[in-house]
């Protein structure tokens, strides 16, 4: 605002010179039974994507009650129980690496779409 216009905001034009148009666009076409057919496929590797969850929280859970209690004699001798949970511990260890790697490779959702681009290119083309 200056004083010159009386406090108001005088409209100020701009010249476009140029325009820069980035829109360009893939279209991919398929068939519905072959995108049910990929979209399947991907479903086992979204959920391999979050299986860790349940190895965490169980390993988290006898970490917890591992560092928590004092082992007694009950049915079994408190070493017994102190190996017995430091065995689940392992176990739940490498199932829980075992999630996290494939997690880790299972497929992106880029992977998917070069999937579905790319689903076709082995059949021949028929001639129009």
């Amino acid at each position: 605002m200056s004083s010159e216009s009386g406090g108001k905001i005088a409209p100020e034009t701009v010249e476009v010179t140029n325009i820069h148009d980035k829109v360009a666009q893939e279209v991919v076409r398929i068939t519905v039974d072959r995108l049910q057919l990929v979209l399947s496929r991907y479903v086992s590797h979204l959920e391999a994507r979050r299986q860790w969850v349940a190895p965490l929280g169980i390993l988290v859970a006898i970490l917890m009650a591992f560092a928590t209690t004092s082992f007694k004699d009950f049915y079994l001798s408190a070493d017994t129980w102190r190996a017995f949970f430091i065995w689940a511990m392992m176990l739940v260890f490498v199932w829980l690496l075992r999630c996290c790697y494939l997690a880790y490779k299972s497929k992106k959702i880029e992977d998917i779409i070069e999937e579905l681009k790319n689903s076709d290119s082995a059949k021949p083309k028929h001639p129009k």
